[in-house]
């Protein structure tokens, strides 16, 4: 009984701590959008409060939890052409839109660096100026893929998007990039000389008629 009160009461106090940040983050906030947002110098205290408690539940349940999501919804709200506040919603999607943790490109952005290594292909994969190895890994998973299938274009931009989402969800889980593994080594090819071609033409004559030449 007491440990189910203890874990209780562990619980609450890790929430109400969550709750505190997020409400912290949300008055910061607040302030910074009165300059994006006008019409909240309008809005009385009262209405304020309930106004700023449903961004902190919106926040709460849709994981916007640091303060580099709401710079993200910041730089729209300054972009917007008029003094409207946005919903708690909206916000969030302007948040999660153009948060990117991972450094992870855009569609158009890798789609971009798929075509241009298309020029070069596997065969002369160490001559492309790859920007990371997790560029690496997407661009060249992607290209195997595309020449194997056949793709179109529609269908390589589809799974484009459908790699980021899935390479997203891996690197907050924890995945690793796997390192590039170095590329074989050119053959090298040391030319014959005559005697040895000729040598060996004599050899291959004797061969048929069964004799020996030394």
């Amino acid at each position: 009984m007491n440990n189910q009160v203890s874990n209780a009461t562990t619980t609450s106090t890790v929430g109400k701590v969550f709750h505190d940040d997020v409400a912290g983050m949300v008055d910061e906030l607040f302030k910074n959008l009165i300059a994006s947002c006008p019409v909240l110098l309008n809005i009385d205290s009262v209405q304020l409060k309930r106004i700023k408690q449903q961004w902190i539940l919106g926040f709460q349940e849709q994981g916007v939890n640091n303060f580099e999501m709401v710079k993200c919804g910041m730089r729209e709200a300054r972009a917007k052409p008029n003094g409207y506040l946005p919903s708690v919603g909206e916000f969030i999607a302007w948040c999660k839109k153009n948060y990117n943790p991972h450094g992870l490109a855009t569609e158009d952005q890798l789609y971009q660096r798929i075509v241009a290594f298309m020029a070069y292909g596997m065969e002369e994969i160490d001559r492309f100026k790859f920007d990371s190895d997790l560029e690496r890994y997407l661009i060249t998973g992607l290209y195997c893929k595309e020449r194997a299938n056949q793709w179109t274009d529609k269908d390589l931009r589809s799974e484009i998007q459908q790699e980021l989402n899935r390479t997203a969800k891996r690197l907050d889980a924890g995945w690793k990039v796997p390192k590039p593994q170095p590329a074989l080594p050119e053959k090298v090819i040391i030319p014959a000389s005559k005697e040895q071609v000729s040598q060996h033409i004599a050899n291959m004559r004797a061969m048929f008629k069964g004799v020996r030449v030394n």
